[in-house]
């Protein structure tokens, strides 16, 4: 339950700080206090959300997930990569993001 509270708070916070289409005009101080809000939502989902596996099968499913997880953010900030190539104006987060994914999985060690 607390899963999908989460995430529909999060998705919500998310369509706030984008304002994809234009309608509500939030003020400065609102889409300063969205951005914060959905940069401590992913902080606290991301990081500090601990899920432990009770036995094997759902250890197998948590790793998984995870590797899902990196595919889909190596594919997501590939395209977003892709796109400021092509409108010549690459993001610098993105290349730190994609740069610092591959650097943990090569580097890694079990």
């Amino acid at each position: 339950m607390k899963k999908i509270l989460f995430l529909t708070i999060l998705i919500a916070v998310g369509v706030v700080a984008l304002e994809p289409f234009g309608i509500v005009m939030p003020s400065n101080a609102q889409m300063t206090a969205a951005g914060i809000l959905l940069a401590l939502l992913i902080v606290s989902i991301g990081i500090f959300w601990q899920e432990s596996p009770r036995d094997e099968r759902e250890s197998e499913l948590f790793a998984s997930r995870s590797r899902a997880a990196y595919l889909v953010g190596l594919a997501v900030g590939s395209v977003g990569i892709a796109h400021g190539a092509l409108t010549h104006r690459i993001d610098w987060w993105l290349v730190a993001v994609i740069a610092s994914m591959l650097a943990v999985k090569l580097l890694h060690k079990k």
